[in-house]
């Protein structure tokens, strides 16, 4: 994720901070933030640029043990906050905070068939 938009990343970390979740995964408070913070784009989660809470790392290791290792997956299992597509899209339009390069066919679409190795 080579384009992360820092205005998006900020606004992300200001709503975890600002906004009460209604049940925490550990069902302790309704004053306890948030699990996680992730980002709607083009209708689907982008859990890889997401903001999670250390109290889940109990959550996050038994899902590891059981050799479960989609996010997506366990979102349904967390409090997440998502920020709505069009609160992403009005600080990053075109998505390019969720860019994955993986391979060099990835680079060379991302720089339009250019690529430069030095």
């Amino acid at each position: 994720m080579p384009f992360i938009n820092g205005q998006l990343m900020k606004y992300m970390v200001d709503r975890y901070e600002t906004e009460q979740s209604p049940v925490s995964s550990q069902q302790q408070s309704t004053q306890e933030k948030w699990d996680a913070v992730i980002p709607v784009f083009e209708g689907n989660p982008q859990p890889l640029f997401g903001i999670y809470s250390k109290n889940i790392l109990g959550i996050i290791e038994e899902r590891l043990n059981k050799g479960l290792k989609k996010l997506k997956d366990m979102l349904t299992e967390i409090n997440v906050l998502y920020i709505k597509e069009e609160e992403v899209r009005q600080i990053d339009p075109e998505g390019r905070s969720f860019l994955n390069i993986n391979t060099m066919k990835d680079l060379e679409k991302v720089r339009g068939g250019k690529i430069c190795l030095v």
